[in-house]
């Protein structure tokens, strides 16, 4: 029998509905022999774990010690209701037998590099106390080259994306630039570039320095005399320690915002977004310790403005978070291989654009 134990990294509540489905297409259409095990936040794998939390994964690893649902739709729209973002979920069994022996085989069918080392160092330090015995077998694999200090075989070193920034652009002979915090250059190369670190000629990073792009002159340079066709300003709203901390972070997007669409009025696209909404509970400032909760998950906002499509003969089509980027270069390069929202209002400009497909 296989095992899949899944991980959750998603970051948002609204994530749950989209995992319903996949999970119960793993539980009931894949293969009778598949069984889904385990279900855990991928964040409950912090480096800093207490020896308390440590006995609880080890318990949930090797003796399938947690809540058994096996209606696992219901368990995740609990975890839903009570505002669990899927990344921090409580582990839960999704069957009465899940728990890891000894000589079972650990695959990581990963597709996104990420460090596994707490996860390996669990598994490989903890099955001792737990087998008792001399000879322990739990040979590991990965799919594609895990993110660990761990030699462990894998497949492949990397899968390759044909939409990814990187390829949009080098296909295109076009090249964008990406702004964003110094701490987050390595993760966003990482996503832009299909889930493998390379460094490509299309692609440039700014350190974003906030002196600096608060000069509305700066952004004027930055934006109308580079080379650049696509420009990205990139902004992670999860570092806030406090009430008075999120308000700074958003006051100072707000300003920059403010400059940049003073910028692109008639000259330039522009779009603003939100990959996923922010749910927080935090101090109101570290003099005064009352806690509240910041809740911002909804539906994902889009605000887009271009000068060539005038709105009287354009429309915005409903659409998934993977088709804001692909319309956001279509405006910049006639790309047969990408779909874009942004379609003409009537039914026969719609039906003529599908025929041409």
């Amino acid at each position: 029998k296989v095992y899949l134990h899944l991980l959750l990294t998603q970051q948002s509540v609204n994530e749950y509905n989209h995992l319903i489905s996949t999970i119960n297409y793993i539980k009931y259409h894949i293969n009778s022999n598949i069984t889904v095990g385990f279900i855990i936040g991928k964040e409950i794998f912090k480096d800093d774990l207490s020896t308390e939390e440590v006995s609880v994964i080890k318990k949930l690893l090797f003796l399938c010690s947690a809540e058994r649902w096996s209606d696992t739709g219901q368990k995740l729209l609990t975890l839903k209701e009570q505002n669990v973002r899927p990344c921090v979920a409580p582990g839960f069994c999704a069957t009465n037998d899940c728990k890891i022996a000894n000589n079972d085989v650990i695959m990581f069918f990963n597709t996104k590099r990420t460090s596994y080392d707490k996860i390996i160092e669990i598994l490989t330090t903890c099955a001792p106390d737990y087998f008792k015995n001399e000879t322990i077998q739990l040979p590991v694999f990965s799919l594609i080259q895990l993110d660990t200090k761990y030699s462990i075989p894998c497949f492949a070193q990397s899968i390759q994306y044909d939409n990814t920034l990187s390829n949009i652009m080098a296909r295109n002979q076009k090249k964008a630039l990406i702004i964003t915090d110094d701490r987050n250059i390595s993760y966003v190369n990482f996503l832009a570039n299909g889930f493998n670190y390379v460094n490509n000629p299309n692609i440039q990073f700014m350190k974003l320095n906030d002196e600096y792009i608060n000069n509305p002159q700066n952004i004027s340079n930055v934006i109308d005399n580079t080379s650049y066709d696509l420009i990205i300003f990139d902004y992670h709203m999860d570092v806030s320690r406090t009430v008075n901390d999120l308000k700074d972070q958003l006051t100072r997007i707000d300003a920059t915002l403010g400059i940049v669409a003073n910028t692109c009025v008639n000259k330039h696209s522009l779009f603003i977004t939100s990959l996923y909404g922010l749910k927080k509970t935090l101090p109101l400032a570290p003099y005064n310790p009352e806690v509240v909760t910041i809740d911002y998950e909804m539906q994902i906002p889009i605000f887009f403005f271009d000068y060539t499509y005038p709105r009287s003969k354009y429309v915005l089509r409903p659409g998934e978070t993977n088709d804001i980027l692909q319309t956001a270069i279509k405006c910049i390069c006639d790309d047969n291989q990408l779909e874009s929202l942004i379609m003409q209002r009537g039914i026969i400009n719609n039906l003529l654009s599908i025929i041409k497909k």
